[in-house]
């Protein structure tokens, strides 16, 4: 009777044991204090590139700047190789109108001739056929400058210019046409006026001239020079007085 009283007291015992011992923590949460430590690196890392990311309007700008350098650089070579291919032209054609032109008494760039400021042209006036190689010619300039794309101030300066002299050159032409259908008196004062557009074609040119020698030297092309001469055979002075 005493051993099955002692008998149910240790089974009693062990049960109380076993009911009161702690549980084993899962394996994870040994190891959640380092997980929370990488995600807060990590969340900080990603708000910290979310605030320094361009936004969609910055980087569009940035795209578009970029762009437009491209353009600009691309424009400054044709507006460089379109003044030095086409100086040479004009000044063909200028010098080919000056014999036949009133001179102007006090200098080729001096006031706007009149007649008591000009000498007796040089030479015969020029023919028909002059007139229309004078024609295609500057056709042919003008089309080679229209070629050059539109870019920064800069470009668009120099090219506006040059285009303007081209196009001054082209009226002073048809106005040396129309010099002659009118009788000796009548052309006589209207080719005053395509001597002092002469002049003039001259001066605009070289206003676009100084603005391509500097984006030649701005771009590391040295200095270009494509100035004109109203004097046949004259040597152009230095754009912008420059060496």
């Amino acid at each position: 009777m005493a051993r099955s009283t002692r008998s149910t007291s240790t089974k009693k015992a062990g049960s109380s044991t076993k009911a009161t011992s702690r549980p084993r923590r899962p394996w994870w949460r040994a190891r959640l204090p380092l997980w929370s430590l990488l995600a807060a690196v990590a969340v900080g890392a990603l708000v910290t590139w979310l605030l320094m990311r361009p936004t969609g309007i910055e980087a569009r700008v940035a795209e578009l700047e970029a762009e437009q350098a491209a353009n600009d650089a691309t424009a400054t070579q044709e507006l460089l190789a379109a003044a030095d291919e086409s100086a040479p032209r004009m000044q063909a054609v200028l010098d080919e109108m000056a014999p036949t032109l009133p001179q102007v008494a006090d200098g080729p760039l001096g006031p706007a001739p009149d007649d008591s400021a000009t000498t007796a042209p040089e030479a015969a006036p020029a023919t028909e056929e002059d007139i229309q190689s004078w024609r295609d010619e500057v056709a042919s300039i003008r089309d080679r400058m229209a070629s050059i794309g539109s870019a920064g101030n800069e470009v668009n300066i120099g090219r506006t210019a040059l285009v303007s002299a081209v196009d001054q050159l082209g009226d002073a032409v048809e106005l040396y046409a129309v010099a002659l259908t009118l009788d000796e008196d009548q052309a006589a004062a209207v080719l005053s006026r395509v001597a002092a557009a002469r002049i003039n074609v001259v001066e605009t040119w070289v206003s676009g001239a100084i603005q391509v020698d500097m984006l030649a030297i701005d771009t590391g092309n040295g200095h270009l020079h494509v100035s004109l001469s109203a004097v046949p055979g004259q040597e152009p002075p230095d754009d912008g007085g420059e060496g």
